[in-house]
This record gives C-alpha cells, sequence and structure tokens, in this order.
C-alpha cells in the first residue's frame, strides 16, 4: 500500500509526496516536508476509502447547496 516516494527541491530539502490509487488509478497525492505525516495521511485515505468515506478532492470543491440540489 505505501506508495509514498522521497524527492529533493532545487534548494536540496527532502519532500514526501504521497500517492492513493484505488482499483489501479490515482485518486489522490499530496506533498509533505516529513515522511511520518505523508504516511499518516496516506493511512487515512486509505482508511476513508475502506469506509467509504472518501470524497475526491475534484468533487470535494463543490458546495453542499450544489450537491444538493
Amino acid at each position: 500500500m505505501m506508495s509514498i516516494e522521497r524527492r529533493h527541491t532545487r534548494a536540496g530539502e527532502a519532500r514526501f509526496i504521497a500517492r492513493v490509487k484505488s482499483g489501479g488509478r490515482l485518486v489522490t497525492s499530496k506533498t509533505f516536508r516529513r515522511k511520518g505525516d505523508a504516511i499518516n495521511w496516506e493511512r487515512e485515505q486509505y482508511r476513508r476509502l475502506a469506509f467509504g468515506e472518501f470524497i475526491p478532492p475534484a468533487r470535494s470543491a463543490i458546495p453542499l447547496a450544489v450537491v444538493a440540489e
């Protein structure tokens, strides 16, 4: 499950990119300064997927009033 990649900025600082996939497709990703934060975020996203609580970031920006219509 763990798909965390280490990258470096031009300044040489480490960044960790966490990617969440479902059904072989990338669902969301996020960049962190600390690996532990990336691991915790990724774990929470997979937990949400398992319990049906996950909302893709593209859909989460829609106001509730628009969805309710």
